[in-house]
Formats: structure tokens, C-alpha cells, sequence
């Protein structure tokens, strides 16, 4: 979920400023009751809705005593190719370059929060929450590059370079929130929130090359990198909308 600005928050707020009444007049409360359901969004800074917090879905129920459990997935999964090729020549020379990649991702995220509310019986509550977070990426590159080299009334010569490049990355860590939910509607809740995580992450890259040149042996190399660090940041202020069934 993207960050707001102050400006967009008091606008949204002053544009739902109308429907307030019929929150406080108890129809409101009915959305958080015990086994309630809802679907969060984030409100986007041209007052679009979108995705929150990054999750595909995110899902939140309401239990009794003034508690809920929310949780978040998300997925992405991207492929792709390009095919490049350019030739140069003149009277003595002629260079010809050709380019190739696929591309492949997949990630995968989940996360979890317990969330504790105040003051149920008013239209605005104050919660505030902690949970864990776990996610996933593998992305793998193959690119391959032949460059041929002919002068005229001599053989060509060709170098031909590829790569296998993979790239692994998991991260687990907990993070804790901080808001206030304004019930505007019956089934509608506006919120304005704060995050902070601390998490761990571990990533490898591998990369596999091998060149090949004509009227010379193949050669082939391999790198590996591992990194490992942990991370403490803070969301900002975010704002979201519930929508209660």
C-alpha cells in the first residue's frame, strides 16, 4: 500500500464527512461485530483503489472481545524474452551482433497480523496489532550473445557468450501496526496506519558463463554470491479503505 500524503488523508476525510451520521447512529458497529468479514484496499493518491500493502488479497475477520485477524498474500509471476540484432559493414568489414534473453519470476508472499480494537461502540476505534511475515523470490535469466567478425577474402570469427544467471531470495521476520478505523458507512470503514518490521533476509545468485570461439576450446566459469542481513524499517503513514460483508 502506497504511502499518503496529510493532504490526501483530510481530503478523503472531508469527502466522506457525510456519510458519518449514519455511522454514529449504530448501524455502523453491526460491520466489526464477531465473525464479520472484510476486504482492504489502499486509496491511492488520485483516489484509486489498489492493492494493500503490496497483497494480492488481503482478508480480515473480526473476533469477539474486540479482536481480528487479518492476513495478507500476495503473488506475482513474469516472464519474457528479447531478440536483438545488428549489423555493420563497409568495404573491408562486416561486424554482426546478436542478442538474446528469457526472463522468468516468481515470488510469493504471506503475512499475518493479530489486531486488539478500542472503544467498539463508537464509530471511530483505535487498534493496533503484530504479526509475522514470510516471502519468496526465484527469478532466472538466460541471456546469450554472438558477435561475428568477417574482412573480406578472410574466414569469419565468432565468439558466442551465454549465461545462466539464478537468483534466490527468502525473508522472514514479525512486524507491528499502529491505527484508527473510522466506520463512515455500514458496511465501508476508512483507516489510517502506521507499520514497522523486523526481518531477516537471505538471498543467492549463481551465475553459470561459458564462451565459445572459433578455433579455440570452450571456456566456462562460475560465480556464486550468498548475502544475509537484517532489516528494521518503518511503513509510514498508509491509508485504507474496509469493506465489510
Amino acid at each position: 500500500m502506497r504511502a499518503c500524503s496529510p493532504f490526501t488523508m483530510i481530503a478523503l476525510c472531508l469527502a466522506l464527512a457525510p456519510m458519518a451520521a449514519h455511522a454514529a447512529s449504530g448501524d455502523a458497529p453491526e460491520a466489526m461485530a464477531p465473525g464479520s468479514w472484510s476486504v482492504q484496499f489502499s486509496v491511492l493518491p488520485d483516489f484509486t483503489l489498489g492493492s494493500y500493502s503490496g497483497a494480492n488479497l488481503s482478508l480480515k475477520r473480526h473476533l469477539a472481545g474486540g479482536r481480528a485477524v487479518r492476513f495478507g498474500v500476495s503473488v506475482t509471476v513474469n516472464g519474457g524474452g528479447e531478440d536483438l540484432s545488428n549489423v555493420d559493414a563497409d568495404t573491408v568489414v562486416t561486424n554482426t551482433q546478436i542478442a538474446s534473453s528469457d526472463v522468468n519470476l516468481v515470488s510469493i508472499g504471506v503475512n499475518g497480523y493479530y489486531l486488539w480494537y478500542t472503544d467498539r461502540a463508537a464509530p471511530i476505534h483505535a487498534y493496533w496489532g503484530a504479526g509475522p511475515l514470510i516471502s519468496f523470490a526465484r527469478r532466472h535469466d538466460e541471456r546469450s550473445q554472438t558477435q561475428t567478425i568477417a574482412f573480406n577474402g578472410q574466414p569469419p570469427q565468432t565468439a558466442i557468450v551465454n549465461d545462466d544467471i539464478t537468483s534466490r531470495d527468502w525473508r522472514v521476520g514479525a512486524a507491528a501496526n499502529l491505527g484508527v478505523e473510522w466506520l463512515v458507512a455500514r458496511r465501508l470503514g476508512l483507516f489510517a496506519e502506521y507499520s514497522t518490521a523486523l526481518t531477516y533476509l537471505s538471498s543467492r545468485n549463481t551465475r553459470h558463463s561459458t564462451t565459445e570461439v572459433t578455433n579455440a576450446s570452450p571456456r566456462s566459469s562460475d560465480f556464486e554470491d550468498h548475502n544475509h542481513r537484517v532489516d528494521f524499517s518503518g511503513g509510514g503513514g498508509r491509508l485504507g479503505v474496509s469493506v465489510y460483508y
